[in-house]
């Protein structure tokens, strides 16, 4: 990403998020985290967990165990003056899970995954 900030392709990526249908439930900041707890100054590393609802209630209709799965980590974070956005492959995530097996539901919700990736 080619922004001034960090904080602004944070911005940029919550955006696209939003603009892609899926939530924003929570966000660490392990940067101010690691000062707070460690001590130690650590380059900005920032992770958002994202849902989407249609996914998020159809696997939870399913089998409530799932949201121990859920939501998906989205990380963004500096490396070396670049700023760097990571995501889990959902179909790798949710296979884990005893009751996983591959369905419309998984299938769509790693395309929902790769289609957002695709636009950050």
């Amino acid at each position: 990403m080619n922004y001034d900030t960090f904080e602004e392709s944070v911005r940029h990526v919550k955006k696209i998020v939003s603009e892609s249908k899926f939530g924003v439930l929570y966000t660490i900041d392990f940067g101010a985290m690691s000062v707070e707890k460690r001590g130690v100054m650590m380059d900005n590393y920032i992770q958002l967990g994202i849902c989407h609802p249609d996914i998020w209630f159809g696997l939870l209709d399913k089998d409530k165990s799932f949201g121990a799965l859920l939501p998906c980590p989205l990380c963004i974070y500096e490396d070396n003056g670049e700023v760097i956005v990571s995501i889990v492959d959902s179909e790798a995530q949710l296979s884990i899970h005893p009751s996983y097996s591959k369905s419309t539901l998984t299938q769509k919700a790693s395309c929902l995954i790769s289609d957002l990736f695709g636009k950050l």
